[in-house]
């Protein structure tokens, strides 16, 4: 590569690790409003958030699967319309930097799925209780988990794909390492160095 290239690379991994934590802020700020909303007691942490509409308040259903529902329906919201403007501004590499940062997060779902595949192959019954919203939305609605997983893997791969194929042919592997490596390093650094407890209602 050219050391333009090499200049954007390195730049793209700088943006990924600083827009990382602001996807991840604004997935648990779509759950943290509902659950300021429902009028109960509600904390904002760094990757999470605890009280509110959760399945220990005894709150209806429908209230508990909007909660854990919240956050992926604005990572997927990022997603889209990061996906959808970088597409048309291919210069601007924010954009795709924000893009796979949102969309990142929702891989938790194929890890899940790979996991579930596993055991299967194995013959092993698959024990334990997942905590990854896809799961808890799918669950307080009477879903299967595995549909949502699945719904939500297909969404990642699908922003991933649109982004992949609008970058330049010599400089896919490059960005995408690059990319990797900043979301990675972010959800590492990030929990790590910001407070226990970013906000708490009630």
């Amino acid at each position: 590569m050219t050391r333009g290239k090499w200049a954007d690379t390195a730049r793209l991994a700088g943006l990924a690790l600083v827009l990382t934590p602001l996807t991840i802020m604004l997935h648990e700020l779509g759950h943290f409003s509902v659950g300021v909303a429902s009028g109960l007691p509600v904390q904002l942490h760094p990757g999470s958030v605890s009280g509110g509409a959760d399945a220990a308040s005894g709150s209806p259903a429908w209230l508990q699967a909007l909660q854990s529902g919240a956050g992926p329906a604005v990572t997927v919201a990022m997603s889209l319309a990061a996906t959808i403007a970088f597409r048309r501004r291919p210069r601007r590499l924010w954009l795709l930097a924000f893009a796979a940062a949102a969309a990142s997060r929702l891989f938790v779902s194929t890890t899940y799925l790979v996991m579930r595949g596993v055991l299967l192959v194995l013959g092993r019954p698959f024990q334990g209780t997942p905590n990854f919203d896809e799961y808890t939305t799918a669950k307080a609605l009477g879903l299967l988990p595995e549909g949502a997983a699945a719904l939500a893997t297909v969404l990642a791969i699908a922003v991933f794909w649109a982004l992949f194929a609008k970058v330049e042919r010599g400089r896919r592997m490059p960005y995408f390492l690059a990319l990797a490596a900043g979301i990675v390093t972010a959800n590492f650094v990030w929990p790590a160095l910001a407070p226990g407890t970013l906000a708490a209602v009630g």
